[in-house]
């Protein structure tokens, strides 16, 4: 069993040659991964968060047989900076995998300077979030998701739901009061927001896609975001 575990805070998670973290029934032996949390940690960035270190998969994988997954938290304390990273940010898939909640999270940006904001592209190479292969039960709140994509050949959505069965009639899937942005500034915006506060021009970079969402998926619930 490996249970009620956390990852963070405060921990640098970089440079390997797989996942950065990878949680679920990776050992014949294991019966139960329940509620193990991964909080204010980078993943695929130096210790300072000014450039990048990439894992060579994806960041964070939660994978079959997990259940109750915390990414990040109730506080933007909790929050998880992952970038830079070979492949998506965060995938949530499997079957048995369930409960798993996403929110508070910086994706796709590192530091320009220590100790500085976030706001700096440091694309992923997949989707920000990506939900796959019958995950059930799965939330994603308040996250900063922002353009995991190198050019517009490569462009990833921020947020991609895929696979039959993937959020299960019996649990849905809710993405509520996420941003997926360049730059995001505000927590109902998706897609394009201002360089800044005081510029309405859409930045440059935007994902691929706010939200896609494909094969037979079911009991999804998408709420309070404006898709621009």
């Amino acid at each position: 069993s490996a249970n009620r575990n956390t990852v963070g805070p405060n921990a640098v998670i970089s440079g390997n040659t797989g996942d950065g973290v990878s949680v679920g029934l990776t050992l014949p032996t294991a019966t139960t991964v329940v509620s193990n949390s991964i909080q204010a940690s980078l993943i695929g960035l130096n210790r300072d968060g000014t450039a990048p270190l990439p894992n060579t998969g994806r960041g964070i994988a939660v994978n079959e047989g997990a259940s109750e997954t915390l990414i990040g938290g109730n506080s933007s304390a909790d929050a998880n900076y992952i970038a830079a990273n070979g492949g998506p940010a965060i995938q949530i898939s499997g079957v048995t995998n369930e409960r798993t909640v996403v929110r508070n999270n910086v994706i796709g940006v590192r530091r320009a300077v220590p100790g500085g904001s976030f706001t700096v592209r440091a694309a992923n190479g997949g989707a920000g979030v990506l939900v796959s292969d019958g995950a059930r039960q799965v939330t994603i709140a308040s996250n900063t998701v922002a353009a995991d994509a190198d050019n517009t050949a490569t462009d990833f959505p921020g947020i991609h739901v895929v696979g039959d069965g993937t959020a299960g009639s019996d649990g849905p899937l809710s993405l509520s009061s996420t941003f997926v942005a360049w730059f995001a500034i505000r927590p109902d915006l998706l897609s394009c927001p201002p360089r800044r506060a005081s510029d309405p021009t859409p930045a440059p970079f935007p994902n691929g896609d706010g939200i896609a969402v494909s094969g037979r998926i079911q009991a999804l619930n998408v709420l309070s975001n404006t898709i621009q």
